[in-house]
């Protein structure tokens, strides 16, 4: 027996962050596609990667009695299949902004859009070549993010690292700094009105923002946050939301994009996103993040400003 467990435990920690974020996600990125699928399945179907993830989703689905269309096995496989596939994505940018995009670009039409512009994604899949797409049609963009606190990340010093990493990618694609959660508000709207661009993601958790309007999906009384529909109603901007998740056979990518144009109430967005959300979920559940976050999603109280 360890006579350190909690050392183990680090120990182990450690070599999960590293598989998981760096080792798996970064070979994969330097293969051919297809070769990536084979290679990540690998990794799925003789480990553990991406195990804690797959175990929280499957947690919030059954403590919010939520009914996939399929079987828990085959959920948990394809959600930790598309986390290493969305992680190789980051690192492909990372290594070449320019790199083939992995969907028909032709088979989606931009719309001519007059900034300023505001580009919602969804927790759901892949989005930075979208984002990477959006920036070469309408210019640079401010990414808006969660704030990274690494006192946060004392137990996780790897996920801190690959975090900032993720935020220097992120930037370099958007030609423009990311503005940080926590009284982003005016900055956002600054932003807005001066002519730029803010890329928003917009399936936050409840507990993370202010108020909150209830949507129906999946006939579920569902909470989405009001501080990114407010301020597309109030600047006027032209609204795309995208989708994009990558395909565990080394396929093309899924990629569509809805524009909403301007939005003539505060709550538009919100049936806007109602819509896309309810589709992405019936099309592919295991490509969406926050499954550990449903119960949250499904109360209508909230805590924190946006």
């Amino acid at each position: 027996m360890d006579a350190n467990p909690t050392s183990a435990n680090a120990v182990s920690a450690t070599w999960r962050d590293l598989r998981d974020l760096f080792l798996i996600p970064g070979m994969a990125s330097l293969l051919p596609r297809r070769l990536a699928a084979r290679w990540v399945a690998h990794w799925i179907a003789h480990s553990d990667a991406y195990g804690d993830e797959a175990r929280n989703a499957q947690h919030g689905i059954d403590t919010a009695r939520w009914v996939l269309a399929t079987n828990a096995q085959q959920f948990s496989k394809t959600l930790r299949a598309l986390l290493a596939h969305a992680y190789a994505d980051r690192y492909r940018l990372a290594r070449n902004e320019n790199a083939a995009a992995p969907f028909d670009k032709n088979s989606v039409h931009w719309p001519d859009a007059q900034a300023p512009v505001m580009m919602i994604s969804l927790h759901w899949g892949a989005a930075l070549f979208p984002l990477r797409e959006f920036v070469r049609r309408y210019g640079p963009v401010r990414f808006v993010s969660a704030s990274l606190n690494k006192s946060e990340f004392t137990q996780f010093p790897w996920r801190y690292r690959y975090a900032k990493s993720a935020i220097r990618t992120i930037e370099s694609i958007c030609h423009a700094p990311v503005i940080f959660t926590g009284g982003a508000r005016n900055e956002i709207i600054n932003t807005l009105d001066s002519g730029g661009n803010v890329a928003v993601l917009i399936d936050v958790p409840p507990h993370q923002v202010g108020g909150t309007t209830q949507v129906k999906i999946a006939e579920r009384n569902f909470a989405l946050p009001n501080g990114t529909a407010q301020i597309a109603y109030e600047t006027g901007a032209h609204v795309i939301i995208t989708l994009s998740h990558p395909n565990v056979n080394g396929d093309d990518h899924f990629f569509s994009l809805c524009d909403c144009g301007v939005m003539p109430t505060p709550t538009a967005l919100h049936t806007h996103t109602a819509t896309m959300l309810a589709a992405a979920l019936a099309q592919e559940p295991a490509a969406w993040t926050m499954w550990a976050h449903l119960p949250d999603f499904l109360r209508s109280d909230s805590a924190k400003s946006f």
